[in-house]
């Protein structure tokens, strides 16, 4: 599970440790998320997250995934303020599901395959709050949602990953090697991520374009492009930052 630095204490979800444990319902403080500038993405968020963020492809692993894009600087996003607010109309279930992380290749069912970051400060063992579990030590209505969630989100990375592999398959992922310019002059380099060459899409034979329509891939694709204008949004937030 890497790629998670802001879980700072990661356990696995017990009945047993966790039944009196109660979760505060206020408003979320993502402050935990200001330091990381990418979040993992499954293609069933493209229809939102491309209106917000720019939506790029990079390297996990032997894997590639797709990625909202948060700041042009390591370790600094540029969509959480200084009071822990998020600053865009969509949240990335990356963030949305925080404290909670359902464990990979876990399969299906029951509350024993997600893990819950124990430092949360909005956890408590004090009577108030939503609570886990119930007396009988089932999982209570508020971590029933938040399981369909977690299930939802990773149902989806099979059909997410699937539509990466047939992005390199096609050979349509190029390097993203871009200079942002600041208004003050300054330059930012950005490296280490993929993009969708339109050219090379163009270019696809009758045959594999078809394939990456009934894919659903297509429309992926192309939410993918349109949010790189997104790009000079970042580059406003940036400047903004600094001054």
């Amino acid at each position: 599970m890497e790629g998670f630095g802001f879980y700072k204490k990661l356990r696995l979800l017990s009945k047993t440790s966790h039944r009196e444990l109660r979760i505060v319902s206020i408003a979320r403080d993502y402050r935990f998320a200001s330091d990381t500038n990418i979040a993992m993405l499954v293609g069933a968020e493209f229809s939102e997250a491309y209106r917000h963020f720019p939506i790029v492809f990079v390297p996990s692993g032997a894997q590639i995934i797709p990625a909202a894009l948060l700041g042009l600087r390591d370790s600094e996003n540029l969509f959480v303020d200084r009071d822990g607010r998020w600053l865009a109309g969509y949240v990335p279930f990356f963030f949305q599901r925080y404290p909670f992380l359902i464990g990979e290749g876990s399969g299906t069912g029951g509350a024993g395959r997600v893990f819950i970051d124990e430092a949360f400060p909005g956890f408590t063992t004090k009577d108030y709050g939503d609570r886990l579990f119930d007396d009988e030590g089932n999982p209570s209505a508020f971590l029933s949602q938040t399981l369909t969630g977690l299930d939802e989100f990773f149902g989806c990375m099979d059909l997410t990953e699937a539509f990466t592999r047939l992005l390199r398959e096609l050979d349509l992922l190029v390097d993203l090697a871009a200079n942002v310019e600041l208004p003050d002059g300054r330059r930012v380099t950005m490296s280490g991520m993929f993009v969708v060459d339109e050219n090379k899409l163009l270019d696809l034979d009758p045959h594999n374009a078809l394939k990456l329509i009934r894919s659903r891939g297509m429309a992926w694709v192309y939410a993918h492009l349109i949010s790189l204008g997104n790009l000079d949004r970042l580059t406003t937030l940036l400047a903004e930052r600094d001054a």
